[in-house]
């Protein structure tokens, strides 16, 4: 789901990453890593609002966007987060 290329049914990276530069500039270019991250996952989600069998984006908003907001650009630990209910944590191991 949503890999490098757009094929029939299904939306991916040469859509997704497109709509998400233009909306935020990536840092690369002088703009908010977290901003971009952010216009990303919007992005992401829609996308996966157009494949019909893929229609669930929670764990976007409660997995992926919880690091963005904690400022967890690095995946430094621990990581909390849930999906569909069910809550996990990675600690420094």
């Amino acid at each position: 789901m949503n890999g490098a290329g757009d094929t029939e049914g299904s939306v991916g990276f040469r859509t997704i990453c497109p709509e998400a530069l233009a909306a935020a500039r990536p840092p690369a270019r002088s703009g908010d890593e977290q901003a971009c991250l952010n216009a990303f996952l919007y992005a992401r989600v829609a996308a996966i609002g157009r494949e019909p069998p893929h229609t669930a984006a929670g764990r976007v908003e409660s997995a992926q966007r919880v690091f963005v907001r904690e400022g967890k650009l690095e995946l430094e630990t621990p990581l909390r987060w849930k999906v569909h209910g069910d809550g996990y944590r990675i600690d420094k191991g």
